[in-house]
């Protein structure tokens, strides 16, 4: 099975998931048995005595137990919700949502009716009904009379771990994402990204994957018709450059709108793929088996059920299994098991891919809205605390930002919600910017031996999601032993670093990275802390020496301002010990929802004409911006 993995990655079919959606199953016990009698406060769990608050009969029989035991015997994962009071319950292939005082409960997709709802114990302790949530996660339930013992007993295999255990529905899809197919009966659901958008279905052989995402205009353009002849081509050229192909298959309307279904072989693999493009937005599914595989038919069967919708009507949606956790406010609960935390996401913020292991980070897809959440874990010590790290990003922030647009906060404790010990945040709001106003929070925390960052940036007078991200957010001590340490990474604005070629240095400042390698005839460079960037380019004079650079620059210059309009006109600056010629351009781009500043400047040096320029996003556009390009132009010397 690796090698069909390995062959889909290398595809670029598949993307890499921030964190799963279900229990962990590494955690789940390969028997669950539970026994103990009426009235008894020490049960035998999985071999082993647990004292617990006293298990009680309640209405009409119906036995209630601590959350405890249940987490304990089946090593389900629980969340608890304070400001609704609800606890959600994840196993493999089984999500339960509970309410305190709440009769019904949701159980996947659909909602039963408990025999008792749970309660708070006079002594605070979660107590919830037995019978229910172990039958429910496929346990077995005995009761005897004559000595008031229960007990109850699961036999843990993988073999009945496929997504037909957790569902007998003929269809399978997400709401939210508008798809559906045919529910590949006898394979596992091994992976569900933290946002929906992709989802993996494995047997021993074969992988069935489902994917939606967006055509970007920087990738695709805007012309509908084009974007999918784009499309078409790439799929081709991407995943079928070894494959013979035996169907190919491309219909669209004059929008745009259409599907493409292709299918391929080699002596080893088959692939097929189809997807469906509908507004820029597309959902695409592939299988992939081995030669002969003998399950192939019904792999064709389930591609070709694949609908980019979820269900026409209500008897088809009650016949499709929904994997939507999309909630009835338009939030998705998102959970982290390595960093034990969880919190709800507006469902249009995207997961982002990260490679440390502390961080999680998500963002709007919709262009005009800013809404973006990032929450990061490190380490405590002596200079990383929740005050000093509040205080130290405030006035790195507070310097950054463009004052004409960006008011920052103090920094104050935080009291609206219980999120550990030490809370400490600071805000900022903009006014007049381009792209749109927006408000941000920086909460930080402690919990255990870590402080805890998470910030979110909401479009103006949307402060209800901030409200109810951080409402949500709960999470659990870490074990410094079994996590490790995160350290928290400085940005350092002193220290520099050389950044050279055969022709030519500069000293670049540690705050900002070479984003390609440089050459004798150009470099790029971009800030970590800013949406600023540094480009150089690098051309023969040609003849032209300083009397011709007048008309050389006022050329350039006309270039640029195609783009927007004269900011400051062209004159000399001597930076360091060089001259350059120097001019800015406001521009405006709606269509990537971006204002900017671009500062050029020119000096001519042994034979070539080197032409910097600097771009400022309108937030980021300050002093302290303009003085880190000046430092590094200020540095550069021709070899």
């Amino acid at each position: 099975m690796k090698k069909f993995i390995s062959l889909i990655l290398a595809l670029s079919m598949l993307m890499s998931f921030a964190c799963i959606v279900s229990a962990d199953e590494t955690n789940v016990p390969e028997k669950v048995e539970i026994s103990f009698k009426v009235g008894d406060s020490t049960l035998m769990i999985n071999g082993a005595p647990v004292t617990v608050e006293t298990p009680y009969i309640a209405g009409a029989g119906t036995t209630l137990v601590p959350l405890r035991v249940i987490t304990e015997a089946f090593g389900a994962k629980v969340t608890w919700v304070g400001e609704t009071k609800e606890i959600i319950l994840e196993y493999p292939d089984v999500n339960i949502k509970l309410q305190i005082g709440n009769i019904n409960a949701v159980v996947n997709d659909h909602t039963e009716t408990l025999p008792e709802a749970p309660v708070l114990s006079p002594n605070g302790v979660t107590m919830v009904p037995l019978r229910f949530i172990s039958e429910t996660f496929g346990a077995t339930v005995g009761y005897d009379k004559a000595t008031a013992a229960i007990t109850v007993v699961k036999e843990v295999s993988s073999e009945n771990n496929t997504i037909s255990s957790s569902t007998d529905l003929p269809r399978i899809g997400d709401s939210y994402y508008g798809w559906s197919m045919m529910t590949p009966s006898g394979m596992m659901m091994t992976d569900v990204s933290s946002d929906g958008t992709g989802v993996v279905f494995e047997d021993e052989e074969a992988v069935v994957v489902v994917e939606h995402f967006d055509f970007t205009d920087e990738k695709y353009g805007e012309t509908g018709k084009d974007v999918f002849t784009q499309y078409y081509n790439d799929v081709k050229k991407k995943y079928f450059t070894s494959f013979t192909l035996s169907k190919d298959e491309k219909k669209s309307d004059e929008n745009g709108n259409g599907y493409l279904r292709i299918t391929g072989r080699t002596k080893e693999y088959n692939i097929d793929y189809y997807s469906f493009v509908m507004d820029r937005k597309c959902v695409a599914v592939c299988s992939m088996s081995p030669t002969g595989y003998e399950n192939a038919a019904s792999l064709t069967a389930v591609v070709d059920s694949f609908k980019f919708k979820f269900a026409a009507n209500e008897e088809e949606k009650a016949q499709t299994y929904d994997l939507s956790t999309v909630d009835e406010n338009g939030y998705r609960l998102v959970n982290n098991e390595d960093l034990k935390v969880s919190f709800k996401v507006p469902a249009t913020c995207l997961s982002v891919d990260l490679e440390q292991l502390n961080i999680m980070y998500f963002v709007s897809g919709e262009i005009g809205n800013c809404t973006d959440i990032a929450l990061g874990v490190y380490t405590k010590s002596e200079n990383t605390t929740a005050k000093a790290c509040a205080d130290k990003d405030r006035t790195n922030n507070a310097a950054k930002y463009n004052k004409e647009f960006v008011a920052v906060s103090d920094v104050h404790p935080f009291t609206s919600a219980e999120l550990g010990e030490n809370a400490y945040y600071y805000w900022y709001t903009t006014d007049g910017l381009f792209s749109g106003d927006r408000e941000m929070y920086d909460i930080f925390f402690e919990k255990g031996d870590y402080v805890y960052n998470i910030s979110i940036t909401v479009p103006e007078g949307k402060k209800d999601i901030f409200q109810t991200v951080i409402l949500s957010l709960t999470t659990q001590e870490l074990d410094s032993d079994e996590v490790g340490v995160f350290l928290r990474e400085e940005i350092d604005y002193e220290t520099t670093f050389v950044s050279s070629c055969s022709a030519w240095s500069m000293k670049i400042p540690d705050s900002w990275e070479a984003l390609v390698e440089p050459t004798a005839d150009a470099a790029l460079y971009s800030s970590k802390t800013s949406e600023s960037a540094l480009i150089m380019q690098a051309v023969d004079a040609d003849g032209i020496g300083y009397n011709q650079m007048w008309d050389f620059v006022e050329l350039y210059e006309d270039q640029l301002k195609s783009t927007g309009e004269v900011y400051k006109s062209t004159t000399t600056e001597k930076i360091g010990g060089t001259t350059y010629y120097t001019f800015t351009i406001y521009s405006e781009d709606a269509d990537a929802d971006a204002a900017l500043y671009s500062s050029a400047y020119l000096t001519l040096e042994d034979g070539k004409i080197y032409m910097f320029v600097a771009t400022y996003d309108q937030m980021y556009a300050n002093a302290r911006a303009q003085e880190e390009v000046e430092s590094m132009l200020a540095s550069f010397k021709v070899k």
